[in-house]
């Protein structure tokens, strides 16, 4: 090969760099707060999911006890009221009592279908939350209550297994 300065005979060169001291440990750094920044990113993501999932968990289940507990009223004891009030009234009491009544059932069953209309809304809210899928647009089937736990739960069971006609309520 041919140079200005004359033939020349096979020479090959390298040279490498060198980092500046403490340039490597700096980007090490860098690269492990990078790295912790974007675990702590993961983890709020993370949070942030489990977060929206519980609160539209909790959410749904509150409406599916509440549409139970409404339905239970209206149909088991408002209900029964209804004929006791109607032969009373048959018999000479006042019809004001069986109107209250029917006012109240009306009132009942219009929140019992306000409740209804949520249904959708919030199944699909948690639906989205949990990354399901509604299939057929049918919403999801309300959780169960959970099973009674500790010394409160054990009271209300003793309590209500103890309940008559008579006594409403159970004292301490």
């Amino acid at each position: 090969m041919q140079t200005r300065t004359g033939p020349q005979e096979r020479r090959v060169g390298l040279s490498q760099a060198l980092p500046w001291p403490g340039t490597l440990a700096a980007r090490r750094r860098v690269a492990d707060e990078r790295t912790d920044a974007a675990w702590q990113r993961a983890q709020a993501a993370r949070l942030e999911v489990r977060r929206a999932v519980t609160a539209a968990y909790h959410e749904y289940a509150f409406l599916g006890r509440e549409l139970a507990l409404r339905a239970e009223l209206l149909y088991e004891l408002l209900r029964g009221l209804e004929p006791v009030v109607t032969s009373r009234v048959r018999t000479g009491a006042r019809q004001e009592d069986l109107l209250r009544l029917q006012v109240e059932l009306g009132r009942l069953e219009d929140e019992l279908r306000s409740l209804e209309r949520r249904r959708p809304a919030l199944s699909a809210r948690l639906a989205a939350a949990a990354w399901l899928e509604l299939g057929g647009g049918e919403p999801l089937p309300f959780p169960e209550a959970p099973a009674a736990r500790g010394r409160g739960a054990r009271r209300r069971a003793r309590c209500a297994s103890a309940r008559s006609p008579t006594t409403p309520t159970c004292s301490r």
